[in-house]
């Protein structure tokens, strides 16, 4: 077996538009005071975040398309898991009481060296590595592998964390997951 030392993984670049609800009351929208939306802070850093263990802050969600970012919102705000696949960013602002709670932040990136765990190959890595472990036999289904990585505790589970941990260790600057 493997160590998480021989862990190669290719990174891939991230480009175009990418959005994520923010909170009204923390939010700077003057280009000089923009980068503030993005600062730890000590309640992000003493949370869990996915693929972020607490104090350690790893970064920010982004969903690929504003249905994305709706849905994981919708998954915070605890409403039914029916409704998720469907989200708007309308339900958002509804769930959290008023459009002036939350606001829909596009941006456009360029993020380079990201590991893609959207990629089943990618996932089986970790497992060759010796990084995760199969308490059963091994997946037949390359969905399995993908299966693994999705919590339905809110900010993640031990397994996204030991993941976020050690690709941030191995100098990836993201990870993409699938959502």
């Amino acid at each position: 077996m493997s160590t998480l030392d021989d862990l190669v993984l290719p990174p891939v670049t991230i480009e175009g538009p990418l959005y994520r609800f923010h909170s009204a009351t923390h939010f700077h929208a003057s280009p000089e005071h923009f980068y503030k939306n993005f600062l730890a802070t000590p309640r992000s850093f003493l949370r869990r975040d996915r693929f972020a263990p607490a104090r350690s802050h790893c970064g920010f969600y982004f969903g690929s398309s504003e249905l994305v970012a709706s849905a994981e919102a919708l998954f915070y705000a605890d409403v039914s898991e029916d409704s998720l696949p469907q989200a708007t960013s309308m339900d958002v602002f509804r769930a959290f009481g008023s459009s002036l709670r939350r606001v829909l932040l596009e941006v456009h990136l360029r993020i380079n060296n990201v590991a893609d765990l959207t990629n089943w190959e990618n996932v089986r890595a970790l497992f060759d590595c010796g990084l995760l472990r199969w308490s059963q036999r091994a997946p037949e289904l390359q969905a399995q592998y993908l299966a693994c990585l999705i919590s339905p505790d809110p900010g993640g589970c031990e397994i996204t964390d030991a993941v976020g941990w050690a690709l941030f260790q191995k100098g990836f600057t993201g990870v993409r997951v699938p959502s």
